[in-house]
């Protein structure tokens, strides 16, 4: 079984291997910062039915007691209010290790890979 860090080290760099959709964070940031749960955010549609693009930056403040998140905003918007939405609610459920952080800022990318090909 792989540990919390070895998941989301995992989860960022294969997440493109499973689809066309990528939505990534930065896993060598958020694995240094004793991440426990990191669920993955959704990747909206547009009203077009397409998946805009964009990326920006998230900040967390996190219990530093518990390892809960207490707040989250984005910092940098991704350029659609449906993304960072979407990056708010998942990063809103992310978990640290108690006693290792108190903020954490780290980007955040939604590309749609099939537009590369």
């Amino acid at each position: 079984m792989l540990s919390p860090s070895q998941l989301i080290i995992r989860y960022a760099t294969l997440i493109c291997a499973a689809t066309v959709l990528c939505v990534s964070a930065d896993a060598q940031q958020l694995s240094a910062r004793k991440t426990v749960s990191a669920p993955r955010p959704r990747y909206p549609t547009d009203a077009q039915g397409q998946h805009p693009t964009g990326s920006g930056v998230v900040l967390m403040q996190v219990d530093k007691k518990t390892g809960r998140v207490i707040s989250v905003k984005m910092e940098k918007s991704t350029g659609h209010k449906d993304l960072d939405d979407a990056a708010l609610e998942a990063f809103r459920r992310f978990r640290f290790k108690p006693g290792t952080v108190s903020q954490v800022r780290t980007p955040i990318n939604f590309t749609d890979q099939s537009k590369a090909r």
